[in-house]
């Protein structure tokens, strides 16, 4: 968190500015400090998000294109809650033995991405 309030990760003054504005509502993020967090969030970088923009300006109109983006809010809202919800609730349960697996699942994950990289460059 703190490489985060300092904006390290290469964001320049974007970056520096974000964790600024995130570092302190990190400390406890519930009620209106949760809800301004997400929306501070919402200026991250998304994949997902880029790949329905594309497809929305790819769409041939304005009302297409705003129809492409409602459906892609209507199919990844729900998805969210419920990432949301089972976090909190595994998060208050198995904390002891989610912080025993995090660190092994994480260099998994940290495997197969760069695997997936190696295979996509190569």
């Amino acid at each position: 968190m703190e490489g985060l309030r300092r904006g390290a990760g290469g964001g320049g003054a974007l970056g520096a500015w974000l964790g600024r504005l995130v570092g302190p509502l990190m400390r406890d993020p519930r009620g209106l400090r949760g809800y301004a967090l997400g929306l501070a969030l919402g200026l991250l970088p998304c994949g997902l998000l880029y790949g329905a923009l594309a497809a929305a300006a790819g769409a041939g109109s304005a009302a297409r294109g705003a129809l492409a983006m409602a459906a892609f809010t209507l199919g990844t809202v729900p998805a969210l809650v419920g990432v949301g919800w089972l976090g909190a609730f595994f998060g208050r349960r198995w904390l002891p033995t989610l912080r025993l697996l995090i660190v092994p699942v994480m260099l998994f994950n940290a495997a197969v991405l760069l695997i997936l990289a190696w295979r996509a460059v190569s």
